[in-house]
């Protein structure tokens, strides 16, 4: 075996003036209107789709379904945006990876900082656009999940995971928590980290500082502890084998050979990782799932947690942790309103027309009464099993905080409420519309008197025998009246508001700021 490179001999790094910590600059109060507007953004959005997916189904539509899906596009993107800024400003810092709780399990997270651009980017939006056009489904919360926390999500049995932050950082990334050191000082955070580290995750790198870290790690003699990720660069990976493979008591694998479906079905970040036994022997897994396509936006969190399965058994830990954060009331209340819109209505028919057939049965001559109302409680009685074969399995996915069906009923509530309204304000008869009349309610109207023969009043180039100047003549025939329609229409759109007011209010819950985070914790 070789002996491994000097660092200095390898990284090609020139030396360099010391870099002070990073200048950190967050604003929590914008964060939280930047998350909020965002999440408002995309729940219009996936309404959008929906309303276009539907225009195109229906031929006899005249609404402009492009504007609609550009709209859309543009609502989802801007709100993707907007949640990943906001959440940067209120991704926590550290102050040091020494001043961590002396009885919190930790596990350290190394890498070069040119590595994080890769690290901070969100699998879920690599499709977005084929998704939302063949297949219509919304945006949700797993989507904007980045490759790290992804990550610190998998090994998250092991601890907390921490690491160093670029001096160049203006605002943290998303993903594990930061501390950030000066050139003077990093290696003494390092080291505070790594003697208490349950778990060390190292990024194949080829970089000087990182020679340095490998150097540290195998000193320590814990190989059972350490876990490699290679990405897709075959290049870099035979770098950092070839210069720092020496390190390793029994070497480093060769570069994995993935199959075509994980060239295609890939992460941002990671090809494979290598774990190692008690002698250093070490042992590599291509991230792979049972069912790629499924789940799509998690599947780095699935296939690194899969692929470790044997480095969790060994630590005696369970693969997966039970959420912390508890279930915020907001959600029942969400539900139970989503349910009474959907259940209630069906409900008191299928009641009712039970009602009226054990009545009409009961009393003589009421048969056809009787018939009828059983054929409606057999109807109704069928589409309220059905309702709830949909709605059910529905509200037990948001009662367990999955982000599709979260998201999903957010949107819901948006276009039901589109749907009330344009039911209730649209007029039905288009053609009174088209051609208004006084019987109609047309909002112009002319009075006109025929006789039997045909002939109109006042009209004397077609009555050869009428009288303009005649008892007869009604001066005021021919004026138009405007009839007043707003009285009309107030209990309407008193309705309207009514109605409307029950999705809406299921949106606003399962919108709040802790139904957000709780469906975070969860995934």
């Amino acid at each position: 075996m070789s002996a491994p490179r000097s660092p200095a001999a390898h990284s090609g790094v020139a030396t360099r003036q010391a870099r002070p910590p990073a200048d950190v600059e967050q604003s929590p109060r914008r964060g939280r209107w930047y998350d909020t507007l965002g999440w408002v953004a995309i729940t219009l959005g996936g309404a959008g789709f929906g309303f276009a997916a539907q225009d195109d189904a229906d031929t006899t539509s005249t609404m402009p379904t492009t504007w609609i899906w550009v709209a859309s596009v543009v609502l989802t993107l801007a709100g993707a945006w907007a949640v990943l800024r906001g959440r940067r400003h209120l991704m926590p810092v550290l102050d040091s990876l020494r001043g961590l709780p002396g009885d919190e399990r930790i596990v350290l997270f190394l890498r070069e900082f040119k590595d994080d651009p890769a690290f901070h980017r969100s699998i879920g939006t690599r499709f977005l656009w084929l998704r939302a056009i063949f297949t219509g489904q919304p945006l949700t919360a797993a989507d904007l999940h980045t490759e790290e926390q992804q990550i610190a999500t998998a090994v998250a049995s092991f601890g907390r995971m921490v690491a160093l932050g670029n001096p160049s950082d203006s605002l943290p990334p998303l993903g594990v928590e930061r501390a950030y050191a000066a050139d003077a000082t990093w290696r003494g955070e390092v080291l505070a980290a790594l003697g208490r580290a349950e778990l060390v995750v190292l990024a194949a790198g080829s970089s000087r500082n990182l020679a340095w870290e490998v150097e540290r790690i195998i000193e320590r003699g814990v190989p059972t502890r350490l876990v490699l990720t290679v990405g897709h660069d075959r290049e870099k990976y035979e770098r950092f084998r070839w210069a720092l493979g020496g390190f390793f008591p029994r070497g480093l694998p060769e570069y994995p050979k993935p199959d075509l479906r994980q060239r295609v079905l890939k992460s941002y970040s990671v090809r494979a990782v290598i774990w190692f036994d008690e002698d250093w022997t070490p042992h590599g897994k291509v991230l792979a799932g049972w069912v790629p396509v499924l789940d799509f936006a998690r599947r780095t969190q699935r296939t690194v947690r899969r692929a470790l399965k044997t480095v969790f058994v060994r630590a005696g830990l369970p693969a997966r942790v039970t959420p912390a954060l508890p279930r915020p009331a907001t959600v029942p209340a969400g539900i139970a309103l989503i349910l009474a819109i959907w259940l209630v209505p069906v409900l008191v028919l299928t009641i009712l027309f039970r009602f009226l057939e054990i009545v009409g049965a009961m009393t003589i001559g009421s048969d056809s009464i009787a018939g009828s109302a059983g054929i409606g409680f057999t109807f109704v009685l069928g589409a309220l099993v059905l309702l709830g074969a949909v709605t059910l399995p529905w509200m037990w996915r948001v009662w367990r905080g999955g982000p599709l069906a979260v998201g999903m009923a957010r949107i819901w509530g948006v276009s039901f409420t589109v749907a009330i309204a344009v039911f209730l304000l649209t007029p039905l008869d288009k053609e009174a519309v088209a051609h208004p009349s006084s019987e109609t309610g047309g909002s112009i109207t002319h009075s006109s008197h025929s006789d039997s023969s045909g002939y109109s009043d006042g009209d004397s180039s077609n009555d050869p025998f009428g009288d303009p100047f005649g008892d007869d003549f009604d001066d005021d025939s021919t004026e138009p009246t405007v009839p007043d329609g707003w009285p009309e229409t107030l209990p309407l759109l008193g309705l309207t508001v009514l109605l409307s007011s029950l999705p809406l209010g299921a949106t606003t819950l399962l919108m709040r700021r802790e139904v957000r985070d709780w469906v975070d914790s969860r995934l």
